[in-house]
């Protein structure tokens, strides 16, 4: 965007001039809106509160001071990086409309996205597991069906006894957060015995789902954290 001489000084004058002209340049949506406008009224307030009162005097410790305050705060890191970020883009735009000589915010660096690395058992870790389970022979189940097949949570307590097939290339169809359904095959002869076990032995109701508690209601995605839970803890795991 083309630089324009402005007459913005003061720090809400320069909070109202993206909200008018900022905001409506990067076309966004009503809550966006509200959510920077929020974000950034919040930086104005800890900056008064350190008698900083126009956009001049702020400095990239400034910046970092505010993260700082939040974080003492007690917000989350994805409040504080949300926050970071709209400061981080609202001196983008002043120095690009003017208002300031440079970015105050170009080096100034939000909380990164913490990566969501998955937790994969030892082999060891996964004999520990099911051994610690065998007793009950569902549990048995859901946890060889998580070990071999890798279906969510939600995946597997939605599972009904008519998505199980026990032929001779066993199978089970599971919906996935799509909506569309997929057949994946059961290579692991325990996995599959233990299902043949399990319907066995699961309680004659009228519900199709697969897996129920001891009062033969639907075991619910709480109920198998839970439980999972405390398998993993006398696993040592």
């Amino acid at each position: 965007m083309q630089q324009t001489t402005t007459s913005v000084e003061t720090l809400h004058e320069a909070v109202n001039f993206f909200a008018y002209v900022g905001m409506l340049e990067r076309k966004l949506s009503r809550r966006t809106k509200r959510e920077y406008r929020k974000d950034l009224d919040d930086f104005v307030a800890f900056l008064e509160s350190q008698a900083v009162f126009t956009i001049g005097e702020v400095s990239l410790a400034h910046l970092r001071g505010f993260q700082i305050a939040l974080d003492r705060a007690g917000c989350r890191q994805s409040t504080v990086r949300r926050k970071s970020f709209a400061v981080k883009v609202f001196f983008s735009f002043l120095a690009s409309s003017g208002v300031t000589p440079n970015d105050r915010g170009a080096e100034f660096i939000p909380i990164p996205q913490p990566s969501d690395e998955i937790r994969f058992l030892s082999t060891e870790e996964c004999h520990r597991l099911l051994s610690v389970c065998s007793k009950s022979i569902r549990d048995t189940v859901i946890i060889r069906l998580f070990l071999h097949t890798g279906m969510r949570l939600s995946e597997a307590v939605a599972l009904g006894v008519s998505d199980v097939a026990l032929s001779e290339v066993a199978s089970v169809r599971v919906r996935r957060r799509t909506g569309r359904f997929d057949t994946i095959l059961l290579t692991d002869k325990a996995t599959t015995t233990a299902l043949h076990q399990w319907l066995s032995a699961r309680p004659s109701v009228s519900v199709d789902t697969l897996f129920l508690s001891h009062h033969g209601k639907p075991l619910s995605k709480r109920a198998v954290q839970f439980l999972i839970a405390g398998y993993l803890q006398q696993a040592l795991i």
